[in-house]
Protein backbone atom coordinates (compact mmCIF):
# COMPACT_ATOMS: atom_id res chain seq x y z
CA UNK A 1 0.00 0.00 0.00
CA UNK A 2 1.25 3.81 -0.87
CA UNK A 3 0.51 6.40 1.66
CA UNK A 4 1.38 10.01 1.15
CA UNK A 5 3.80 11.14 3.56
CA UNK A 6 1.56 14.26 4.61
CA UNK A 7 -1.10 11.51 6.33
CA UNK A 8 1.50 9.97 8.58
CA UNK A 9 1.19 12.84 11.12
CA UNK A 10 2.90 11.20 14.07
CA UNK A 11 6.39 10.16 13.05
CA UNK A 12 8.95 10.00 16.29
CA UNK A 13 6.40 8.61 19.01
CA UNK A 14 8.42 5.31 19.03
CA UNK A 15 11.39 5.25 17.38
CA UNK A 16 14.67 6.05 19.37
CA UNK A 17 16.26 7.54 16.07
CA UNK A 18 18.81 10.65 17.53
CA UNK A 19 20.70 12.61 14.91
CA UNK A 20 20.44 9.86 12.55
CA UNK A 21 22.70 9.87 9.46
CA UNK A 22 20.41 9.76 6.27
CA UNK A 23 23.09 10.17 3.70
CA UNK A 24 23.75 6.35 2.75
CA UNK A 25 20.44 5.51 2.83
CA UNK A 26 19.35 8.03 0.32
CA UNK A 27 22.22 6.51 -1.86
CA UNK A 28 21.04 3.11 -1.37
CA UNK A 29 16.83 4.20 -2.22
CA UNK A 30 17.69 6.41 -5.23
CA UNK A 31 19.89 3.49 -6.62
CA UNK A 32 17.58 0.73 -6.00
CA UNK A 33 14.19 2.36 -4.81
CA UNK A 34 11.95 1.16 -1.25
CA UNK A 35 12.60 -2.63 -1.10
CA UNK A 36 10.88 -3.08 2.38
CA UNK A 37 7.47 -1.36 3.82
CA UNK A 38 7.40 0.83 6.44
CA UNK A 39 4.87 -0.16 9.46
CA UNK A 40 2.36 2.27 10.49
CA UNK A 41 0.06 2.19 13.16
CA UNK A 42 -3.65 3.45 13.13
CA UNK A 43 -3.22 5.87 16.76
CA UNK A 44 -6.24 7.95 17.93
CA UNK A 45 -4.55 11.24 16.71
CA UNK A 46 -3.73 9.63 12.84
CA UNK A 47 -1.45 7.31 11.28
CA UNK A 48 1.95 6.64 13.62
CA UNK A 49 5.43 5.11 12.41
CA UNK A 50 6.47 2.32 14.53
CA UNK A 51 9.41 1.26 12.30
CA UNK A 52 10.69 2.37 9.51
CA UNK A 53 10.85 6.53 10.36
CA UNK A 54 14.86 7.09 8.57
CA UNK A 55 13.12 5.53 5.70
CA UNK A 56 10.50 8.15 5.63
CA UNK A 57 12.95 10.53 6.54
CA UNK A 58 15.61 9.62 3.53
CA UNK A 59 12.57 9.70 1.50
CA UNK A 60 11.17 13.08 2.26
CA UNK A 61 14.44 14.41 1.72
CA UNK A 62 14.64 13.00 -1.64
CA UNK A 63 11.10 15.19 -2.54
CA UNK A 64 9.08 11.70 -2.52
CA UNK A 65 5.16 12.43 -1.87
CA UNK A 66 4.47 8.90 -0.40
CA UNK A 67 5.96 5.35 0.96
CA UNK A 68 5.05 1.76 0.87
CA UNK A 69 3.43 0.97 4.24
CA UNK A 70 1.79 -1.58 6.12
CA UNK A 71 -1.01 -0.43 8.70
CA UNK A 72 -1.94 -2.25 12.11
CA UNK A 73 -5.03 -1.76 13.35
CA UNK A 74 -4.13 0.35 16.91
CA UNK A 75 -6.71 -2.05 19.24
CA UNK A 76 -4.68 -5.17 17.88
CA UNK A 77 -1.28 -3.56 18.25
CA UNK A 78 -0.80 -1.13 21.23
CA UNK A 79 1.72 1.20 22.06
CA UNK A 80 3.41 -1.13 24.58
CA UNK A 81 3.86 -3.34 21.37
CA UNK A 82 5.01 -0.98 19.07
CA UNK A 83 7.52 0.49 20.97
CA UNK A 84 9.10 -3.29 21.21
CA UNK A 85 8.80 -3.20 17.75
CA UNK A 86 10.59 0.07 16.87
CA UNK A 87 13.50 -0.55 18.90
CA UNK A 88 13.61 -4.04 17.81
CA UNK A 89 13.67 -3.09 14.19
CA UNK A 90 17.26 -0.68 14.97
CA UNK A 91 19.18 -2.78 17.50
CA UNK A 92 20.76 -4.80 14.87
CA UNK A 93 21.98 -1.85 13.11
CA UNK A 94 23.72 -0.69 16.58
CA UNK A 95 22.20 2.26 18.98
CA UNK A 96 24.11 4.77 19.94
CA UNK A 97 24.39 5.46 23.79
CA UNK A 98 21.56 8.38 23.37
CA UNK A 99 19.58 6.07 21.25
CA UNK A 100 19.87 3.94 24.37
CA UNK A 101 18.60 6.12 26.66
CA UNK A 102 15.77 6.75 24.66
CA UNK A 103 14.69 3.47 24.23
CA UNK A 104 14.93 3.13 27.92
CA UNK A 105 12.71 6.08 28.29
CA UNK A 106 10.61 5.33 25.77
CA UNK A 107 9.90 1.85 27.06
CA UNK A 108 8.89 3.06 30.29
CA UNK A 109 6.56 5.62 28.78
CA UNK A 110 4.25 3.25 26.73
CA UNK A 111 3.87 0.90 29.82
CA UNK A 112 6.61 -1.94 29.67
CA UNK A 113 7.54 -2.33 33.17
CA UNK A 114 10.66 -1.03 34.43
CA UNK A 115 11.86 -4.52 35.79
CA UNK A 116 11.26 -5.91 32.22
CA UNK A 117 13.44 -2.98 30.99
CA UNK A 118 16.46 -3.87 33.72
CA UNK A 119 16.02 -7.65 32.68
CA UNK A 120 15.63 -7.96 29.16
CA UNK A 121 16.04 -4.98 26.82
CA UNK A 122 19.18 -3.72 28.36
CA UNK A 123 21.11 -6.73 27.85
CA UNK A 124 19.88 -6.63 24.08
CA UNK A 125 21.57 -3.06 24.05
CA UNK A 126 24.22 -4.66 25.38
CA UNK A 127 24.58 -3.09 28.80
CA UNK A 128 23.71 -4.74 32.03
CA UNK A 129 20.75 -5.72 33.55
CA UNK A 130 20.89 -3.32 36.31
CA UNK A 131 19.12 -0.67 38.40
CA UNK A 132 22.08 1.78 38.30
CA UNK A 133 22.55 1.54 34.51
CA UNK A 134 19.03 1.84 34.05
CA UNK A 135 18.79 5.15 36.18
CA UNK A 136 22.51 6.96 34.71
CA UNK A 137 20.27 6.59 31.26
CA UNK A 138 17.44 8.44 32.28
CA UNK A 139 19.49 11.21 33.73
CA UNK A 140 21.34 11.08 30.34
CA UNK A 141 18.01 12.64 28.52
CA UNK A 142 18.15 15.46 31.01
CA UNK A 143 21.55 16.29 28.89
CA UNK A 144 21.14 19.62 26.68
CA UNK A 145 21.02 18.21 22.81
CA UNK A 146 24.31 19.86 22.40
CA UNK A 147 26.06 17.26 24.76
CA UNK A 148 23.91 14.76 23.58
CA UNK A 149 25.67 15.28 19.87
CA UNK A 150 28.78 15.48 20.89
CA UNK A 151 28.35 12.26 22.80
CA UNK A 152 26.76 10.50 19.85
CA UNK A 153 29.69 12.13 17.84
CA UNK A 154 31.98 11.14 20.09
CA UNK A 155 31.48 7.84 20.69
CA UNK A 156 31.27 8.16 24.35
CA UNK A 157 30.17 5.09 26.75
CA UNK A 158 27.99 5.37 30.02
CA UNK A 159 30.68 4.95 32.13
CA UNK A 160 32.74 8.44 30.66
CA UNK A 161 29.56 10.26 30.26
CA UNK A 162 28.55 9.51 34.22
CA UNK A 163 30.24 12.63 35.46
CA UNK A 164 28.40 14.87 33.50
CA UNK A 165 25.26 13.13 35.43
CA UNK A 166 26.15 15.20 37.97
CA UNK A 167 25.87 18.92 36.81
CA UNK A 168 22.99 20.77 36.61
CA UNK A 169 21.01 22.07 33.47
CA UNK A 170 22.77 25.91 33.74
CA UNK A 171 26.42 24.38 33.81
CA UNK A 172 26.10 22.03 31.12
CA UNK A 173 24.55 24.88 28.77
CA UNK A 174 27.52 26.64 29.75
CA UNK A 175 29.67 23.37 29.32
CA UNK A 176 28.61 22.53 25.50
CA UNK A 177 30.83 25.79 24.11
CA UNK A 178 33.95 23.89 25.47
CA UNK A 179 33.10 20.54 24.13
CA UNK A 180 33.23 21.38 20.65
CA UNK A 181 35.80 24.42 20.65
CA UNK A 182 38.12 21.35 22.36
CA UNK A 183 37.01 17.90 21.63
CA UNK A 184 38.30 15.97 24.76
CA UNK A 185 38.22 12.10 24.39
CA UNK A 186 36.50 10.45 26.50
CA UNK A 187 39.39 10.48 29.20
CA UNK A 188 40.06 13.47 29.35
CA UNK A 189 36.92 14.49 29.24
CA UNK A 190 36.20 12.54 32.47
CA UNK A 191 39.70 14.29 34.05
CA UNK A 192 38.33 17.72 33.08
CA UNK A 193 34.84 17.53 34.41
CA UNK A 194 35.46 15.93 37.66
CA UNK A 195 38.31 18.59 38.03
CA UNK A 196 35.56 21.55 37.70
CA UNK A 197 33.49 19.79 40.10
CA UNK A 198 36.27 19.26 42.99
CA UNK A 199 37.09 23.06 42.55
CA UNK A 200 33.47 24.29 42.09
CA UNK A 201 33.08 22.64 45.61
CA UNK A 202 35.90 23.18 47.17
CA UNK A 203 35.74 27.38 46.20
CA UNK A 204 31.81 27.25 46.68
CA UNK A 205 31.94 29.05 43.16
CA UNK A 206 29.57 27.67 40.76
CA UNK A 207 30.81 25.91 37.23
CA UNK A 208 30.05 28.59 35.16
CA UNK A 209 31.71 31.06 37.05
CA UNK A 210 35.12 28.81 36.91
CA UNK A 211 34.57 28.32 32.66
CA UNK A 212 34.09 32.40 32.29
CA UNK A 213 37.32 32.54 33.86
CA UNK A 214 39.01 30.32 31.05
CA UNK A 215 36.97 31.44 28.27
CA UNK A 216 39.63 32.78 26.75
CA UNK A 217 42.02 29.50 26.67
CA UNK A 218 38.57 27.74 25.31
CA UNK A 219 38.27 30.08 22.28
CA UNK A 220 41.82 31.32 22.06
CA UNK A 221 41.85 30.54 17.52
CA UNK A 222 45.37 30.95 17.63
CA UNK A 223 45.82 27.88 18.81
CA UNK A 224 44.52 24.57 17.70
CA UNK A 225 42.30 22.39 19.87
CA UNK A 226 44.07 20.04 21.12
CA UNK A 227 47.09 22.78 22.19
CA UNK A 228 43.67 24.83 24.30
CA UNK A 229 42.78 21.37 25.56
CA UNK A 230 46.05 20.93 27.26
CA UNK A 231 46.50 24.39 28.74
CA UNK A 232 43.24 23.66 29.91
CA UNK A 233 43.98 20.90 32.17
CA UNK A 234 47.14 23.07 33.21
CA UNK A 235 45.01 25.75 34.18
CA UNK A 236 42.90 23.68 36.18
CA UNK A 237 45.48 21.25 37.74
CA UNK A 238 47.28 24.52 39.01
CA UNK A 239 44.07 25.74 40.62
CA UNK A 240 43.25 22.57 42.44
CA UNK A 241 46.60 21.79 43.72
CA UNK A 242 48.94 24.73 43.92
CA UNK A 243 51.38 23.34 46.27
CA UNK A 244 51.95 20.53 43.70
CA UNK A 245 52.04 22.31 40.41
CA UNK A 246 54.98 24.55 42.31
CA UNK A 247 56.66 21.59 43.17
CA UNK A 248 56.39 20.52 39.58
CA UNK A 249 57.91 23.66 38.41
CA UNK A 250 61.03 23.57 40.87
CA UNK A 251 61.73 20.29 39.91
CA UNK A 252 61.75 21.25 36.79
CA UNK A 253 64.21 23.99 37.31
CA UNK A 254 66.22 21.43 39.20
CA UNK A 255 66.48 19.77 36.09
CA UNK A 256 67.45 22.60 34.57
CA UNK A 257 70.55 23.32 36.97
CA UNK A 258 71.98 19.81 36.35
CA UNK A 259 71.43 20.05 32.78
CA UNK A 260 69.35 16.57 33.16
CA UNK A 261 66.43 16.05 30.74
CA UNK A 262 62.83 17.20 31.49
CA UNK A 263 61.58 14.01 33.34
CA UNK A 264 64.81 12.26 33.94
CA UNK A 265 64.10 12.68 37.44
CA UNK A 266 60.76 11.18 38.77
CA UNK A 267 59.63 12.10 42.08
CA UNK A 268 57.22 10.02 44.14
CA UNK A 269 53.31 9.94 43.29
CA UNK A 270 52.20 13.06 44.72
CA UNK A 271 55.41 14.68 45.78
CA UNK A 272 54.75 12.21 48.93
CA UNK A 273 57.07 9.89 49.95
CA UNK A 274 60.92 10.21 49.78
CA UNK A 275 62.22 7.41 47.36
CA UNK A 276 62.83 9.53 43.29
CA UNK A 277 63.51 7.34 40.32
CA UNK A 278 66.09 8.26 37.90
CA UNK A 279 65.04 6.91 34.42
CA UNK A 280 67.84 6.60 31.61
CA UNK A 281 67.48 5.81 27.94
CA UNK A 282 70.70 5.07 26.18
CA UNK A 283 71.37 3.04 22.28
CA UNK A 284 74.57 1.86 23.39
CA UNK A 285 77.74 2.06 25.01
CA UNK A 286 78.77 5.32 24.06
CA UNK A 287 75.16 6.52 24.83
CA UNK A 288 75.56 5.55 28.04
CA UNK A 289 79.36 6.88 28.67
CA UNK A 290 77.96 9.74 28.01
CA UNK A 291 75.04 9.60 30.70
CA UNK A 292 77.67 8.62 32.99
CA UNK A 293 79.66 11.71 32.28
CA UNK A 294 76.92 13.62 32.77
CA UNK A 295 75.74 12.35 35.67
CA UNK A 296 79.17 12.92 37.15
CA UNK A 297 78.79 16.78 36.12
CA UNK A 298 75.31 16.78 38.00
CA UNK A 299 77.01 15.18 41.02
CA UNK A 300 79.72 17.77 41.07
CA UNK A 301 77.27 20.58 41.06
CA UNK A 302 74.95 19.08 43.80
CA UNK A 303 78.09 18.78 46.15
CA UNK A 304 78.44 22.66 46.10
CA UNK A 305 74.94 23.01 47.51
CA UNK A 306 74.94 23.04 51.04
CA UNK A 307 71.00 21.82 51.45
CA UNK A 308 69.59 19.02 49.68
CA UNK A 309 67.34 19.81 47.23
CA UNK A 310 65.51 16.93 46.74
CA UNK A 311 64.52 16.15 50.38
CA UNK A 312 63.34 20.29 50.14
CA UNK A 313 60.94 19.19 47.53
CA UNK A 314 59.38 16.94 49.61
CA UNK A 315 59.43 19.10 52.40
CA UNK A 316 61.80 16.73 54.44
CA UNK A 317 64.87 19.51 54.37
Amino acid sequence: MRIPLGEIGIRDRYSPSFLPDLDPLVASLREVGQICEVLLREGEEGLEVVSGLKRLLALEAMGEEGIRARIVKGKEFPPSRAVKVAIAHNIPSGLNLVERAISVDKLEREGVPREEIIRRWLPLMGLGPRMELFMRLKALLRVPDGIKAYIVQKGLTLSGVSPLLTFQQQELEALTPLLFALKPGENKLREILLSLRDLSLREGVGVEEILSEVEGIVQDAERPPGERLEVLRQWLRRRLYPHLHEAERRLDELQKELDLPKGSLLPPPGFEGDRYRLVLSFADKKDFLRWVKRLWEAAQRLQKEEKDPFRELLGLG
